[in-house]
């Protein structure tokens, strides 16, 4: 918001707001100083009321590289894009349903990418309007070019007198009003000429500033004023301002050309300290003078005062710019006293300080830091890109201020541009400490953005180097647990106790806690949930009392899953919505779209499925169609939302994606979450086939990985498919599914096993009893768990109960309500009564259940007794009774007996 009035040019607004009804691309066009700015945010203010979401303003003028075009965009209407993805097809399927104006300020130095970002938005996004304020137009197609004409004669003595007044209260325009307007006609009536003209009347009459105006005209272009182009007048103008500066002053001007975007009053004393400058002080340690910061307000202020300064308020800091057209006025003056070098050295060496300085700011004050250095954005890259231009002794500074961002980028989700610095550093710097710690940086940020290749490539040359720095080991062996997480958890868990040990060995809190946060997510995927909820909560109060929102929010994050599986879907409901509003001032992708989406997973498993799409559809809307998506699992989430809908083909298209396969052909951890969904989809659907060998390939793979979880859901599935035509085989599956559960505390989805083997007791008349007080049971356990049976199951549920209501008559309800005074371990004692009796044969090959079987092919191909144990998910005990039972319906007396019994029978496993 403008801390001066805004003057004249109604009827331009008026004219402007009627246009913008029918046209969706307006640019202002006009020399700089000419007003375009504020014209079009007094019209952005002026729809505010009619515009359904927004107005939205990016402001492009600090912007270099085309890159952060898309992420300005994207930070303006607060969206997650994908790091290193399609910036534009990121942001069309995020506002594609948004009614909104877009208002891009400062174009003309960006035309390419812009105009390609307008005419991709405005094709793609119906509801979205965009007024663009550029010197030149865009030349997208349907954009209306609106020149913006100079100030009228009333409208530009109003302006001169109103900021007159700001400096001078006592200023009467009735007495001085001819030679205001010889003023205004001098500076063609733009209104940034008015407003530097106007701000010297404290000093000079409006005769003598028009009479200078005059003779500056005529100096710069060197022939009569009528001559000269607008954009001549307003350097005119500028030039004339300078002029009148005291000469330190005038120094301390071109110093401020130094700065990209907005600075503050310490980068002000750092950068633009030196000989000539309007504050002195003590010669510092570097024979260089020091002044306190505060000595620099008076100086700066006199440059506020002439509006050659402005000043804003970010986040509760006082921030400082030159505008664009004084900005480049500035620059051209720095270069004429050859002081651009010296200066913008002084410059790369505040900021490196300052990112030294952050680097480890960010680990016990997470949110300050992160402000601060969003705050310097601009000049934090300025200072990258001049170091990366110099010699040897620029370039390893630019080197080590890289190594010092790692973290910065990491957090705040820059991974193009924090990729493309540690290119460049990596390719040379000199010095082996900080090469390690910028692989270590990079590996870091890879493993946020999806690079897995790089992170493998800079920590092995870390860790394969005898003598590493200690703390890019740390950083090194913590990225690489990371890495193995998604294909074995056992060495997860290995590599992150190691990590955890030599962080706190060598004092890096960060690695600590984000390695007890690995640990912790494989001891929960293994349903060990008591050992991940000590991993997670020693993370978080580590991570809580540093200020670590990032650390913090997924060490909480591994409690939604442990209390979602094991009994309380509303507390886990209720640590999601505490997650959430941890993560979200982060505003990356990776750890905000991956809580975000967790979370929705145990919104959605409460039943409200439309809270969940909610908070899915935007990470959803977010990632385009690569291979590399960071947020990790989003498939899943949106995938069983889909299916809980109803919505079959489309979950059976998103759980596809996230199978994901390697080049081997085998399936990564986040494909192994996705099968059970998948599969579930495929037999609602009746496609039967796919859905068996997707069961049974994701059974093999979860045996593999040791995931009781999954493994539950997909013997859950076989045994729902099997029913038809061997409902013996069926109840096997069923009950190992429930023993699964039963034995990992998995106590939320024993409700799921329960329910299947009620459908299966249904078609028993023998049973049917036992199947209503297996119904009640269930609906009473899911009521006090939160946990409702989904939408896309109600028919067939309604079916169920209709039917056993029909068949056992009145004793249908006496039975449920029997049911439902039972607790779940009475439930699943219940279901297992009478688990002797089958319909098999009493010795022999056909005597043995399902489970026999498994753990015939397992000690066949040579595993020993705690190897099956593992592999199976049962204790010793309990493979050491099934071999006992094996051999006695096989007529057997030891493992090579069996061996020799099995291979002359049908595959085992078939």
């Amino acid at each position: 918001m403008s801390l001066t009035s805004f003057v004249g040019r109604q009827e331009q607004v008026d004219k402007l707001l009627t246009l913008l009804s029918s046209r969706r691309l307006v640019s202002l066009t006009g020399v700089g100083g000419c007003g375009k700015t504020r014209l079009a945010l007094r019209v952005a203010e002026s729809l505010a009321a009619s515009c359904a979401d927004g107005p939205w303003m990016v402001d492009l003028s600090a912007v270099k590289e085309p890159e952060q075009v898309g992420r300005l965009v994207a930070s303006a209407f607060d969206l997650l894009l994908e790091p290193g993805g399609d910036q534009l097809a990121g942001l069309v399927r995020q506002l594609a349903h948004r009614e909104t104006l877009l208002l891009l300020d400062t174009c003309e130095h960006l035309l390419a990418p812009v105009a390609e970002l307008t005419d991709r938005l405005l094709r793609s996004c119906p509801g979205l309007t965009v007024l663009a304020t550029t010197r030149e137009p865009l030349g997208v197609e349907g954009e209306t070019v609106w020149r913006v004409p100079v100030l009228d004669a009333a409208e530009a003595r109003q302006l001169f007198a109103e900021r007159a007044t700001l400096v001078a209260p006592g200023f009467d325009l009735r007495a001085v009003e001819a030679d205001v307007d010889a003023v205004c006609t001098r500076v063609d009536r733009l209104p940034l000429g008015i407003e530097l003209a106007a701000a010297w009347v404290r000093a000079l009459g409006p005769a003598q500033i028009a009479s200078g105006l005059e003779d500056s005209a005529r100096l710069l272009t060197g022939g009569p004023r009528g001559g000269v182009a607008r954009h001549r007048t307003l350097n005119a103008s500028i030039g004339w301002s300078h002029a009148l500066l005291d000469r330190r002053d005038q120094v301390l001007f071109r110093r401020l050309a130094a700065f990209a975007g907005t600075f503050d009053i310490d980068a002000v004393a750092a950068v633009c300290a030196g000989p000539g400058a309007p504050v002195h002080g003590s010669v510092d340690g570097r024979g260089r003078e020091a002044a306190l910061p505060v000595d620099w307000l008076q100086p700066l202020g006199r440059l506020l005062d002439k509006s050659l300064v402005t000043v804003r308020e970010v986040a509760g800091q006082v921030r400082y710019r030159l505008l664009d057209t004084i900005q480049q006025y500035a620059e051209e003056e720095l270069r004429a006293a050859g002081e651009e070098d010296a200066v913008l050295e002084r410059h790369l060496d505040h900021f490196l300080r300052l990112a030294e300085e952050a680097e480890p700011g960010l680990d016990f004050d997470q949110d300050t830091w992160r402000l601060v250095l969003d705050g310097h954005h601009d000049n934090l890259v300025k200072a990258l890109r001049w170091g990366f231009a110099g010699g040897p002794a620029r370039r390893a500074k630019a080197c080590r201020m890289v190594a010092a961002l790692g973290r910065y980028w990491f957090l705040r989700g820059l991974s193009t541009e924090g990729h493309r610095f540690f290119d460049l550093a990596l390719r040379c710097v000199e010095d082996r400490a900080v090469r390690h710690r910028l692989l270590a940086g990079q590996a870091m940020l890879a493993m946020v953005s999806g690079r897995g290749d790089l992170l493998d490539d800079a920590v092995s040359e870390v860790l394969d180097d005898p003598a590493p720095d200690p703390v890019s080991r740390v950083r090194s062996l913590t990225a690489r647990s990371f890495r193995v997480f998604f294909r074995d958890f056992e060495e997860t868990e290995r590599l992150a106790r190691e990590a955890c040990h030599e962080a706190e060995r060598v004092g890096d809190p960060f690695c600590r806690d984000w390695a007890l946060v690995t640990a912790g997510y494989s001891l929960q995927t293994r349903g060990l949930n008591d050992e991940a909820r000590k991993a997670a909560r020693r993370a978080h109060a580590g991570s809580v009392e540093r200020g670590d929102r990032f650390c913090a929010a997924f060490a909480r994050g591994i409690e939604v899953f442990t209390t979602m599986q094991t009994g309380d879907v509303r507390a886990a409901v209720a640590i999601a919505d505490e997650v959430v509003a941890l993560v979200r001032p982060l505003r990356d992708y990776f750890a905000v779209g991956t809580n975000t989406v967790n979370a929705a997973h145990a919104i959605a498993s409460s039943g409200d499925l439309d809270r969940a799409r909610e908070l899915i559809d935007p990470v959803v809307r977010s990632v385009v169609e690569t291979e590399d998506v960071n947020v990790v699992g989003f498939m899943v989430a949106d995938g069983l939302v889909r299916l809980w809908s109803g919505e079959l083909e489309a979950a059976v298209r998103t759980f596809e994606r996230g199978v994901r396969r390697r080049a081997d052909g085998s399936i990564e951890w986040i494909g192994l979450r996705c099968l059970p969904g998948l599969v579930g989809a495929l037999r609602r659907l009746d496609r039967l086939e796919s859905a068996v060998t997707i069961a049974k390939e994701g059974v093999e793979l979860a045996e593999r990985l040791r995931t009781p979880y999954e493994l539950a859901q997909l013997l859950d599935e076989l045994g729902r498919l099997a029913a038809p035509a061997d409902r013996g085989q069926a109840r096997d599956l069923l009950h190992r599914s429930l023993a699964l559960r039963h034995d990992h505390g998995l106590v939320t989805s024993l409700v799921d096993s329960l329910e299947a083997l009620a459908e299966l007791d249904a078609g028993e008349d023998v049973h049917r009893a036992r199947a209503a007080r297996l119904l009640g049971a269930c609906e009473a356990a899911r009521e006090r768990m939160g946990y409702p049976r989904p939408p896309v199951d109600a028919a067939a549920a309604a079916a169920l109960i209709a039917g056993l209501r029909d068949r056992l008559g009145a004793g249908f309800d006496e039975h449920r309500a029997a049911g439902r005074d039972l607790t779940l371990a009475d439930a699943v004692e219940l279901a297992r009564r009478g688990r002797g009796s089958r319909d098999r044969p009493s010795a022999g090959w056909e005597s043995l259940s399902p489970t026999e079987r498994e753990v015939v092919v397992l000690v066949c191909a040579g595993l020993s007794n705690p190897d099956v144990a593992g592999r199976l998910f049962m204790s010793r005990s309990t493979v050491k009774s099934h071999l006992s039972r094996i051999y006695q319906k096989l007529g057997v007396a030891n493992r090579t007996e069996l061996a020799a019994y099995a291979s002359s029978h049908p595959d085992p496993g078939s």
